[in-house]
């Protein structure tokens, strides 16, 4: 049986040993165990709580995107069928979900010194779900291939940028273009004036959006106030825009990296059936913890984005 952290706490109490037929415990997490975790993931997330999150019993399922369906109504005559019906998706977009494994230890004396706290398996869950979901947003945004070639971390999947990168109808603008002799000098608002006359206007909308670094957003803050007064509004961090577009600035983003599209156009899409074991270690002194989990990232329409980086 999974029990509890507060169980296992109440039986260490009594017994003043952690046994290993009370510790261990593993298998797939029921349907609102996986929900739990994943809603503590996303919610926490400046970024993943903005995007489409996509939830899958299985490992590859179709990309459904219904915020970006334009021009879809029709006129059907009574006892007529149409001739083609709305399809909540996108063709020949899928999610192919891959595993990725987060594991963690904790000592007995963390155990020990936090047995009395309320709320403490609450707790150490919700560490662990902040600190998947934070990888989850850096491999979202740095991922370069999905073959885990020499086991680095940027090659466990294909992050939005990436995909942005490669898609042929998506449209792409070189940062160098931009520079004004350096890196450090990139005329911002030349570079996101650019990128918002390239994006087609049927996808500019309340959740269009520029993703760039914290970095490069504070030289576009320091380029603003320079040019129009210090503006105590363009300055806010709480309210940075670009022409009605927010501006979001997030520590993973690549520097010299933009990219501009509607927020629901970025996919986040997660299988639900997550594995769960926790096993007890005497050697280590620890209760290890291992989450199974399978995603993916896609761009529903490559149309509707624009990005910006350095092509050469």
């Amino acid at each position: 049986m999974d029990k509890s952290f507060k169980a296992v706490m109440e039986q260490f109490k009594k017994s003043g040993d952690f046994d290993p037929a009370l510790v261990n415990a593993g298998g797939t997490l029921r349907p609102q165990e996986s929900d739990k975790f994943i809603d503590l993931a996303v919610k926490g997330s400046p970024i993943l709580s903005r995007v489409t999150v996509d939830r899958a019993q299985k490992l590859s399922k179709d990309v459904n995107v219904w915020e970006l369906l334009r021009g879809v109504l029709q006129r059907v005559p009574q006892g007529a069928a149409p001739e083609d019906c709305t399809r909540f998706g996108n063709a020949g977009k899928q999610l192919e979900m891959k595993d990725a494994q987060l594991f963690a230890r904790i000592p007995f004396d963390y155990l020990r010194d936090n047995q009395h706290r309320p709320g403490l398996e609450n707790m150490v869950s919700g560490r662990l779900a902040e600190t998947y979901g934070s990888d989850v947003v850096l491999l979202a945004l740095t991922g370069a291939a999905d073959n885990y070639a020499g086991k680095a971390f940027e090659n466990l999947n294909k992050g939005w940028p990436q995909l942005v990168k490669d898609a042929a109808a998506s449209h792409k603008l070189d940062v160098n273009e931009y520079m004004g002799g350096s890196p450090a000098a990139v005329s911002w608002e030349a570079l996101l004036g650019a990128m918002a006359e390239t994006l087609p206007d049927i996808y500019k909308g309340d959740k269009t959006a520029f993703i760039l670094a914290r970095g490069d957003a504070e030289l576009y803050q320091r380029q603003i106030g320079q040019m129009y007064g210090g503006l105590g509004h363009m300055l806010d961090k709480k309210a940075l825009t670009y022409l009605g577009y927010e501006v979001i600035a997030l520590n993973e983003m690549p520097r010299d990296t933009v990219l501009f599209t509607p927020l629901p156009n970025l996919i986040y899409g997660v299988n639900t059936a997550m594995e769960r074991y926790r096993e007890l270690s005497g050697e280590e002194r620890c209760i290890k913890y291992t989450f199974d989990s399978a995603f993916d990232f896609q761009v529903a329409v490559d149309d509707a984005a624009v990005i910006a980086y350095a092509m050469t």
